[in-house]
């Protein structure tokens, strides 16, 4: 369920295509196999692939090839993981601010910090199997959610211990999951690095500003919707808060919009 991205490559493409929800396997006459296993494709370009894991892909190590009109490349050992958790950034490389909503689906700056007992979506890829589960590339479903296994994904923000309201599907998206946590008590104003775990890897390279003023009484129950996403350069996924969104995980199936 992983996007995996295929870069300083030559001749993976003759232009640039990029896909749109369900992704398919074939795009701009170019596959990519994954574990001998067909990928759904997110984009292509001359020099740049990004593709999704498939499900039943299996491990500890898959081969990668690109077929490109006909022509098939090298191929290219990867090791596979049940997850590898990657959270999306504001600065498109992983670093730096998280790609995250608060409650009124703002996105979560320096100048916006999350509030202690508020609950906040993050957005990332690397969740691993979701049930119920969902074809290949197809986008997470909008009325019965696709969520990891309950227990399976932790999360904490400076070193503080965070509780999962949810872990799964983005809805509506291919390749996208949605991790709604709940700010703990304890932390201290300004940056603290976000900590998310799946049984088999970890990320600690983002950070979530934290603002300690205005805390909630009580944790949020419900999460923000997830955000559309949008092409930057090819193939990164930002945080569209103006955009229509689907419902959100917790909000009883119905569209959630801020006032």
């Amino acid at each position: 369920g992983k996007v995996l991205t295929l870069f300083n490559g030559s001749n993976l493409a003759s232009n640039t295509v990029v896909a749109t929800s369900p992704f398919p396997t074939s795009l701009g006459q170019v596959q990519v196999s994954i574990g001998g296993l067909p990928a759904p494709i997110y984009y292509v370009t001359p020099t740049q692939i990004a593709a999704i894991v498939p499900y039943a892909v299996a491990g500890p190590i898959a081969m990668v090839q690109v077929t490109n009109n006909g022509v098939l490349s090298n191929a290219v050992p990867v090791y596979v993981n049940l997850t590898s958790p990657g959270v999306l950034t504001a600065s498109e490389n992983g670093l730096g601010y998280a790609d995250a909503l608060r409650p009124d689906y703002s996105i979560v700056t320096a100048a916006n910090p999350a509030v202690i007992g508020e609950t906040i979506a993050v957005y990332l890829t690397g969740l691993g199997a979701v049930s119920p589960p969902i074809a290949d590339g197809a986008a997470g479903p909008i009325t019965t959610y696709s969520e990891v296994a309950a227990g399976s994904v932790t999360a904490a923000i400076g070193g503080v211990a965070a509780t999962v309201v949810y872990a799964g599907l983005a809805p509506g998206y291919s390749g996208l999951y949605q991790l709604n946590i709940t700010v703990p008590a304890g932390l201290a104003a300004g940056d603290n690095y976000l900590y998310i775990s799946g049984p088999d890897a970890s990320n600690a390279q983002s950070k979530i500003p934290i603002s300690i003023s205005g805390s909630t009484s009580a944790p949020e129950t419900t999460a923000s919707a997830v955000p559309a996403a949008r092409k930057q350069s090819p193939g990164r996924l930002k945080v569209d808060p103006k955009a229509k969104r689907p419902p959100s995980p917790r909000s009883g199936g119905k569209e959630d919009r801020p006032p």
